[in-house]
């Protein structure tokens, strides 16, 4: 089965606010098949042709000044529907990368992706671990803690490093049969982006 694992980093939280919507600044997804990554990447970061408010790049590290120079989403379009045509998609908290994508697709004058076409491991997760409470179980570095993958070598958020993240925490996940314990060793994650040197658009293919 083939998977792809999607992740966003943006200006804010609305992408479909009347004024001034937010943009994708970074999107990064990585292919799975039967639960393996093949090696097959594709991450551009994204001219979102507005500001970056400072509370954002708090978050991504990413500024109006280095994203200046990088393509729009309807430059990448072709390549990125390429890429994810005939896949199903997974992210944690879904609804959030689905909207932000869907709503650049739409503007760039493609359909959106289907909501059945996307899986949400927030919503796996707690239904493996129901008695997990609060927004901070609910996180990314939460869950690569508990199934023993390390987050040390991200600094910020990122949309390829936790992409990369979820890749190695999704097959763990979807196991019912597997339930993690204190003593689970930590895997290590070495993620393709270093900054301040950040990969173009690109696709990796096998």
């Amino acid at each position: 089965m083939r998977q792809i694992i999607c992740d966003v980093e943006t200006t804010g939280l609305n992408p479909h606010a009347t004024k001034n919507p937010d943009r994708i600044v970074e999107i990064a997804c990585v292919e799975l098949m039967n639960g393996h990554r093949t090696g097959r990447i594709f991450h551009s970061y994204l001219h979102p042709q507005r500001d970056v408010p400072l509370v954002a790049q708090n978050v991504h590290g990413l500024s109006a000044e280095f994203l200046a120079d990088k393509p729009l989403f309807k430059d990448i379009v072709p390549t990125l529907v390429d890429f994810i045509d005939g896949a199903e998609l997974i992210a944690h908290n879904a609804p959030f990368d689905r909207n932000f994508i869907n709503a650049e697709l739409v503007r760039a004058g493609t359909d959106p992706i289907p909501n059945d076409l996307w899986m949400d491991t927030l919503e796996l997760f707690r239904h493996k671990h129901p008695k997990s409470s609060g927004q901070t179980q609910h996180k990314l570095d939460h869950l690569c803690t508990l199934y023993g993958v390390d987050t040390s070598k991200r600094s910020t958020h990122g949309a390829l490093i936790d992409a990369e993240l979820l890749a190695e925490v999704y097959p763990l996940l979807a196991d019912p049969s597997y339930i993690p314990t204190p003593a689970t060793k930590i895997t290590h994650v070495e993620s393709e982006r270093m900054r301040p040197q950040p990969p173009k658009l690109r696709t990796a293919r096998g």
